[in-house]
This record gives C-alpha cells, structure tokens and sequence, in this order.
C-alpha cells in the first residue's frame, strides 16, 4: 500500500512540473503574484492585530488579535516561501528536462 501511494504522489508531483513546464512564464507569474499578496496581507493582519493589542479595546478579546497575529505572521511565512521558490528556480531550472515534462503533461491529457 506504501508503495502505491509513493507512486501516486510521484505521479502527481510529475503532472504539477509537467504543467509548470508547459506555462512556465504563466505560472512564475503566479507564484510572484501569490507571494506579494500572502506576504502584504499577512503584514496588514498583523499590523492591525499590534493596533488592537495595544489599544485593548473591551469589545474584543485578547485570544481574537492573538489568533490574527498568528495567522498573519503564518502568512508572511508563506509569503517567504513563494519567494524562496521564485528565487531557487533559476538554478535549479537547468537540471529540470522541460521537454520530457512536457511530454507527460501531454500523455496525462490523453489519458
């Protein structure tokens, strides 16, 4: 069963590269677009959780801006590793064979 699964995930680790590959301008577009928003949103919740913290208003509970404040820096968090994605595709685009993830994103289409 273990065996199976590795392979289920192989295989859908190879579709997700194969269309990568397909639209790669497309989808490092993505990846950029998707960082600055995680990483600006995720700023703008915690900036906003410091607000209340400190303002301490009675109408909301301390546990409330503490979950915001987590979610945000999970967030900024995320936001850092689409940019560490962004930035490690270029050396690692040269040991990926585009052509043959091509051809899979091809076969998975027909099949």
């Amino acid at each position: 069963l273990a065996k199976g699964n590795n392979q289920l995930k192989q295989e859908k680790i190879n579709q997700n590269l194969a269309h990568f590959a397909k639209n790669e301008t497309t989808a490092l577009n993505k990846v950029r677009l998707l960082k600055r928003i995680s990483k600006l949103g995720g700023w703008i919740i915690l900036f906003v959780s410091f607000i209340f913290a400190f303002q301490e208003p009675e109408f909301i509970s301390p546990w409330v801006y503490t979950a915001a404040a987590a979610f945000g820096g999970a967030l900024i968090g995320l936001g850092m590793w689409f940019e560490n994605t962004l930035l490690t595709w270029p050396s690692l685009r040269p040991f990926v064979d585009l052509e043959g993830l091509r051809k899979i994103d091809t076969i998975s289409k027909v099949k």
